[in-house]
């Protein structure tokens, strides 16, 4: 009988602490939103990569209350570290918001969408260090394969930023188009790849999707889509249906010289010189 009196005991004090532990870091999510909510500050690490932070910060010092929570919890560390490079995006502070959002993704339990997109996005778009932007997307997609935002920042990073440029096949294969996006103008630049290495059938099936998500989004892809299609359907023996859709696309933008080429009484020749990247 007292052994197992001993025994409850000892597996109390075994199950006390990390309980205590979960409810100090419960309190601390707790407080932590009560300095977030008032100024409609996003900290979900699972956010989109286009977020943008708000104009007001959260509070110095209401943040500084919720650090001592976060020797405790992982999670809430993370949020502050995520926080804290959004603050410091809010502030121009570049540097010091990519070493805050690489420390919040590596504490990370799982990978983390959003978070490396937004570092790539920072490389890309204010420090314009291309090569630094690439060799962290490549890096992330290992982690998170089904990035889609990582995947097509790397394809798009050679296609139009690192020379030599218009590297297609290099595109197709970060980009993955087999994997699917969510975004119709995804599917045309996949589209456009496809195109350009003459793997025509591929090339239909992405621009058929990106009109596809277009219509059902009423997204201003529309004519870029449409474009792509009807070009690649007069080039498969489709002239009916290309010659349609592109009357769409000049109808959406009657300036479009591309659009203007690709309606051209015979394309044979222009159709025959995609398939011929290097």
């Amino acid at each position: 009988m007292r052994k197992g009196i001993i025994g409850l005991l000892l597996f109390g004090l075994l199950v006390t602490v990390p309980w205590q532990q979960v409810f100090a870091s419960n309190v601390a999510m707790i407080s932590l939103v009560h300095c977030l909510v008032p100024i409609g500050w996003i900290s979900d690490p699972e956010r989109a990569s286009n977020h943008t932070p708000q104009q007001s910060i959260p509070p110095v010092d209401c943040l500084d209350q919720n650090r001592q929570g976060s020797r405790n919890s992982q999670h809430l560390s993370q949020r502050l570290k995520l926080i804290a490079g959004d603050i410091a995006v809010h502030d121009e502070q570049w540097q010091v918001a990519i070493t805050q959002y690489r420390a919040a993704a590596e504490i990370a339990d799982h990978p983390v969408p959003g978070i490396w997109s937004a570092i790539v996005s920072i490389y890309m778009g204010k420090l314009k260090d291309y090569k630094t932007a690439l060799t962290v997307a490549l890096q992330a997609i290992r982690v998170s394969p089904r990035d889609q935002d990582l995947r097509v920042s790397a394809a798009m990073l050679y296609l139009y930023y690192i020379p030599p440029y218009s590297r297609y096949r290099e595109s197709i294969s970060v980009m993955r188009p087999e994997l699917g996006f969510t975004h119709p103008y995804y599917y045309s630049i996949a589209a456009g790849a496809y195109f350009a290495l003459g793997q025509m059938d591929d090339g239909l099936l992405m621009a058929q999707e990106a009109v596809r998500l277009s219509r059902a989004t009423n997204d201003p892809n529309l004519t870029t889509g449409l474009y792509l299609l009807g070009f690649m359907q007069r080039c498969t023996g489709q002239p009916e249906l290309g010659i349609a859709n592109l009357h769409e696309a000049q109808g959406l933008s009657p300036q479009d010289k591309n659009i203007q080429i690709a309606l051209s009484e015979d394309v044979t020749d222009l159709c025959k010189s995609y398939g011929k990247v290097k």
